[in-house]
């Protein structure tokens, strides 16, 4: 967890954009939006599936911002079992993972996020915010199944970071600078880690793997003066382009040299951060 949130210079460094229109049109959600965006169901209490309630209502907006009107599949379904161990039959992981706080199931229309309550109790209120809004990006995103677990995840984390001053580096300081340092003895898109551990300080690989992934995106937006280039990247790869094809289009530069530009971009933040 952050011990100290950076300035606000080192902030704005480190987002290079934002979403500011998409974070006020969240402030405002509620008014014209169409009944019945959000579905939530299951055995936890009333009060609990009305809190998912409000906070997915809240987060559509800026996911529809970034990931075009309409990609997410309405309603937005969310189920919210009473038990860890309902969550594990709900989701097909094992019940000792209760790092995980929700992950998203099933296919086209009947896909859905399993909220898994005691990892989700444990987040705090900004944490709570960013996992719905990572699972909620899941949803707008192609299925897909061939696009690189780096842009998959890294292109959710980034939407998910985009509404929260100074994006990963804010939160995870010290993981941020573990990154830096592996990326820059090892240039290489991250790959994914061990499957069924959470986002915590108790699976410092898996947070180095997603903040990674997550500067990859942060670069694209950087680079292209505009967050825009992520689904737009994402979408290119989901219908067959390669990662060189891309990256000649979009900076013209061959992929080997993207990653180049993105480890020395990441050195250069890093250094700033400090």
């Amino acid at each position: 967890m952050p011990t100290q949130p950076p300035s606000r210079r080192a902030a704005l460094a480190w987002a290079g954009v934002g979403l500011g229109t998409a974070l006020g049109l969240a402030g405002c959600l509620g008014r014209g939006e169409p009944e019945g965006r959000v579905e939530v169901t299951g055995a936890s209490p009333a009060g609990r599936r009305q809190v998912y309630q409000q906070l997915v209502e809240r987060l559509i907006a800026p996911i529809d911002q970034l990931w075009g009107q309409g990609s997410l599949p309405y309603p937005v379904k969310v189920l919210a079992p009473a038990t860890s161990a309902d969550w594990s039959d709900l989701s097909g992981l094992p019940g000792d993972q209760n790092t995980v706080p929700a992950v998203v199931t099933g296919e086209g229309q009947e896909r859905v996020i399993v909220m898994n309550p005691a990892a989700y109790d444990i987040l705090d209120a900004q944490g709570k915010h960013l996992v719905l809004a990572h699972e909620m990006t899941h949803l707008a995103q192609s299925q897909q199944t061939d696009v690189p677990w780096w842009l998959r995840e890294g292109s959710a984390e980034f939407t998910a970071y985009e509404q929260i001053d100074g994006g990963y580096p804010a939160r995870w300081p010290d993981v941020w600078r573990e990154t830096a340092a592996l990326v820059a003895a090892e240039p290489a898109l991250p790959a994914q880690p061990r499957i069924g551990t959470g986002l915590s300080t108790a699976n410092p690989d898996r947070l180095t793997a997603y903040a990674s992934a997550w500067s990859v995106c942060a670069w694209m937006a950087q680079r292209s003066d505009g967050p825009d280039v992520v689904p737009r990247v994402y979408s290119a790869i989901a219908e067959g382009q390669t990662m060189d094809e891309v990256a000649r289009r979009e900076w013209e530069m061959s992929g080997a040299e993207m990653i180049e530009a993105w480890s020395a971009w990441l050195a250069e933040q890093a250094s700033i951060n400090n």
